[in-house]
């Protein structure tokens, strides 16, 4: 069907990198109808056809997604050369349980890891500091790793408006690392409008610690929780420090929206903001801290805007359209060798 050096990706990655990359649908609607049709429901049947609908070509698959290892896997065993792009390579964190974390383990070092060793050209990491240490989890030489920064802007264009009004809306969201804890501890007794929005997986704990005292949402469209987003004052990241990427795309959301940013101080998020210039940076945990940050902000509406501006103008320098043309080139390049 196709002639050697197409790319099959996801359909975010396929649509910004374009010809001759085509989507994981797209690739799968041209196997078998009831290969089609199991793909849709099972994992593993959805990887390995994959695999198969993309022996001639460049596998990209992101980490962790739906059929990825089974797709690396099946690529490990199906083609002798390496073909497969591992795109966002993250690695969660330990579970709290200890069998749990052993079979985990148990299961990266057998199954996981000579894989990905055999089967993967190159993967994709979000930080220096994943690209050290993935290379040394996975046994991959450091070469194998790439990264590329997250863009936090999407086109680099448009102007805000002027910050103005003694508003006091706050806003959280967020899955990975959300520390909902010391959000609330924070929030205790002070006199923000708060709003929280979270996934279903969150909602029980978030509305204990809440007490009604927040507006709490559950499963956002991205339209919906932008759209609270371009209302609140102040954006905060709670966050708790895993050692793993986690919350780019949050940030990402707050810079376009143009609303200033407190966030913790977690390694994922040092290569992409500047402590003081374009976020309030604080220690993870530091309740009070987060406290007095929010407050200091709200009082201050020039300091926001500062905030805002520099937060911008630096995503400006590298928007969706860098990032894509950097990973086209990355993907691209699997198929020319």
């Amino acid at each position: 069907m196709h002639e050697r050096g197409f790319v099959v990706a996801p359909s975010w990655y396929a649509e910004g990198i374009g010809p001759p990359a085509i989507s994981h649908e797209d690739a799968l609607a041209t196997q078998p109808r009831l290969i089609s049709a199991l793909a849709g429901r099972i994992a593993l049947v959805k990887g390995v056809a994959l695999a198969l609908a993309c022996r001639r070509g460049t596998l990209a698959v992101i980490k962790g997604a739906s059929g990825s290892l089974s797709a690396i896997a099946a690529s490990a065993l199906l083609n002798r050369d390496r073909r497969v792009v591992v795109l966002e390579f993250i690695v969660r964190p330990e579970s709290r349980s200890s069998v749990r974390a052993t079979l985990r383990e148990a299961g990266r070092r057998l199954v996981e890891a000579p894989c990905i060793r055999r089967a993967m050209a190159v993967g994709h990491v979000l930080t220096d500091d994943e690209r050290t240490e993935y290379a040394a989890k996975y046994g991959l030489s450091a070469e194998r790793l790439v990264k590329v920064r997250w863009p936090l802007c999407r086109t680099g264009a448009g102007s805000l408006a002027e910050i103005t009004g003694e508003f006091r809306r706050v806003l959280s969201s967020g899955r990975a690392g959300s520390d909902w804890e010391t959000l609330f501890r924070a929030a205790d007794g002070a006199d923000w409008s708060l709003t929280v929005i979270c996934s279903s997986i969150d909602e029980q704990r978030v509305r204990n610690l809440s007490r009604g005292r927040a507006n709490v949402h559950i499963e956002l469209s991205r339209a919906a929780h932008d759209s609270i987003l371009r209302e609140s004052d102040v954006y905060v990241m709670a966050m708790k420090e895993r050692g793993v990427s986690a919350g780019h795309v949050r940030l990402m959301a707050a810079v376009e929206a143009g609303i200033p940013v407190v966030a913790s101080e977690i390694r994922a998020l040092d290569e992409y903001v500047v402590p003081g210039e374009t976020a309030v940076m604080i220690p993870p945990g530091a309740a009070s801290a987060l406290r007095r940050e929010v407050d200091a902000l709200l009082e201050d509406p020039s300091r926001r805007q500062a905030l805002r501006d520099a937060a911008l103008a630096r995503a400006r320098a590298w928007t969706h359209e860098h990032y894509f043309e950097r990973m086209r080139a990355l993907i691209l390049s699997v198929g020319a060798s």
